[in-house]
């Protein structure tokens, strides 16, 4: 997988089901809640934590990982504490 100076898109699905889909570039970015955070879910989103999970795009994969969240982080229906994406 060479993904530099690519962008690939990114499908997030929130507990209820609605989902939002993302194009991204090659760089690290943190989900959450928080004002601290690149990708930023609403303040009353169930199930988000301030800081709840870093994604990690670079030339070679695309890793995520959780950052102990209360609820946990799910890739393809299985919560997962870090995990590199396959296409």
């Amino acid at each position: 997988m060479n993904l530099k100076d690519r962008e690939i898109e990114i499908l997030l699905t929130n507990r209820s089901g609605r989902s939002t889909s993302l194009r991204m570039k090659p760089g690290a970015y943190l989900l959450g809640r928080s004002s601290h955070c690149q990708i930023r879910f609403p303040a009353q989103e169930q199930g988000v934590s301030r800081q709840h999970a870093r994604l990690c795009i670079n030339s070679r994969e695309v890793k995520i990982e959780d950052l102990e969240s209360s609820t946990g982080t799910m890739l393809n229906g299985k919560i997962i504490r870090s995990a590199v994406v396959q296409n």
